[in-house]
């Protein structure tokens, strides 16, 4: 009876393995996205740690079977099945990297780096030849081991920047030289085989990761935007803000406020910003605010104020900047870490008026 379900679901799976992993990505990104939430909670990083060990021991399998030192039966028949888990262990964490990094990304400026953190995910279903590949299977699963290390890397520290980022990398690259060095104890011929392509295509990972990130395409992970918006008014009052503003169109729903100020009598003008970071991880954000020149078709910078930023807050860091004597015109504020990181921005209109115009009481 069991060997007929085990060969059922041996037939239906050759059958239907595009299907299946199609349907398994899905499922995982849809779990992911509801589950993972931030990259400094227990249980969102045990998901990525038990994803990377699921991972390490099915490559362990798969490669310690090919050398011939799995030589029981049942052992090998076992071995068959070890590409599924893994691919669904390489599904969710692309999965959960795309979600996480996304939540920190301006997408305007960082769509490549998220573009191939989702094109891994999905490729990942497609790809099941080739994870018979022990070079490809160890460049993914470094891939996978970078990704994390900078998201961890910050939230360990409570600090962010260049340095912090270097770290990173060091570690990941400490990591898989014993992920190697276990591998060569029990995998050999596979690890004498492919020991420069391993070593090159770890180098290339390695080379595109820092490139992106001092072009500051990586997001600036963890942080990430909670709201942001223009304001008439706003005042402190015990340890939350009174503000005035114009709601959104309706059809503006995705904005905190209206994308068209009606300035009033040359008053000022507020931007209030939330971002979040992990508990105790102090950073400086600025508020880079830009106007479009029409003639030369730019946006050109006119101020950029600072504020400092305590994690750890679910509703993020607050905090604001203001201008009075401003143009009517196509205006834009970047919110930026201090190596000019996009966390992201608001981008607004100002037309003067002749009268007040209709503005709400609002608590932030």
């Amino acid at each position: 009876m069991m060997k007929s379900l085990v060969e059922k679901a041996k037939h239906f799976y050759d059958a239907h393995e595009r299907e299946t992993g199609i349907a398994f990505m899905i499922f995982g990104f849809v779990v992911d996205n509801l589950t993972l939430k931030r990259s400094d909670l227990l249980f969102d990083n045990l998901v990525i740690v038990w994803y990377l060990l699921v991972a390490l021991i099915c490559i362990t399998v798969i490669n310690m079977n090919g050398s011939g030192r799995i030589r029981q039966p049942s052992l090998q028949k076992i071995s068959y099945w070890t590409p599924v888990p893994m691919q669904i262990a390489f599904g969710g964490l692309f999965s959960a990297f795309t979600v996480l990094y996304s939540r920190s990304a301006a997408i305007f400026a960082s769509w490549p780096f998220i573009t191939i953190l989702f094109l891994l995910m999905v490729g990942n279903e497609f790809a099941k030849s080739r994870y018979a590949k022990f070079t490809f299977q160890l460049t993914v699963f470094y891939t996978a081991l970078l990704s994390y290390s900078i998201l961890l890397m910050p939230v360990i520290t409570k600090r962010m920047g260049d340095f912090i980022f270097i770290i990173s990398g060091i570690a990941s690259l400490l990591i898989i030289i014993l992920v190697i060095l276990l591998l060569k104890k029990l995998a050999l011929d596979r690890i004498l085989k492919s020991q420069r392509p391993i070593v090159v295509s770890i180098a290339l990972v390695f080379a595109t990761f820092n490139i992106l990130y001092f072009t500051n395409i990586i997001p600036p992970v963890p942080l990430s935007l909670r709201a942001i918006g223009a304001y008439h008014d706003l005042q402190s009052k015990n340890y939350a803000y009174d503000a005035f503003v114009e709601p959104p169109a309706w059809y503006q729903f995705y904005n905190e406020t209206s994308q068209t100020f009606h300035r009033y009598n040359n008053e000022r003008i507020y931007i209030f910003s939330s971002v979040f970071a992990p508990t105790n991880l102090a950073n400086q954000v600025y508020h880079r605010w830009l106007k479009y020149n029409e003639t030369s078709k730019k946006w050109v910078e006119q101020n950029l104020f600072s504020y400092p930023m305590v994690g750890g807050r679910d509703g993020g860091f607050r905090g604001f900047s203001y201008k009075q004597n401003i143009e009517p015109g196509l205006w834009r504020v970047d919110v930026v870490t201090k190596r000019k990181q996009l966390i992201g921005r608001f981008t607004f209109t100002v037309e003067e008026s002749l009268a007040e115009p209709e503005v709400k009481a609002v608590k932030l």
